[in-house]
């Protein structure tokens, strides 16, 4: 077990710094997609869990349903882009929520 702390400093620059502070920036707009880079780090924990002696089981279960809920966001987030390129009526889904997020900004 290395208990050195420039050791372990040296081992966090070469390898997960750069994800973790590029995930950590509180950027907007096209940038925030570059928050999904925090989702490279859940290998890692689930690691560690696995570790200190969670059954793999419940990991698994885990890992599961976290896969499956991400799909469906990522699922989600293809139809909502595909439904705003293809510039559809006033009445569509996408254009009523974007009017709300206008009127709500307004009244602040």
């Amino acid at each position: 077990m290395v208990t050195s702390k420039l050791i372990i400093a040296r081992m966090y620059l070469g390898s997960w710094f750069w994800v973790d502070a590029i995930s950590n920036l509180p950027l907007g707009g096209g940038y925030s997609l570059l928050k999904g880079l925090r989702l490279l780090r859940f290998p890692r924990i689930l690691l560690r869990w696995a570790y200190l002696g969670y059954s793999t089981k419940v990991l698994n279960v885990f890992k599961l349903t976290l896969s499956i809920t991400t799909s469906g966001h990522f699922v989600a987030c293809i139809f909502y882009m595909i439904a705003r390129q293809e510039g559809h009526l006033p009445e569509n889904w996408t254009s009523k929520q974007v009017s709300e997020r206008s009127e709500r900004a307004s009244e602040l």
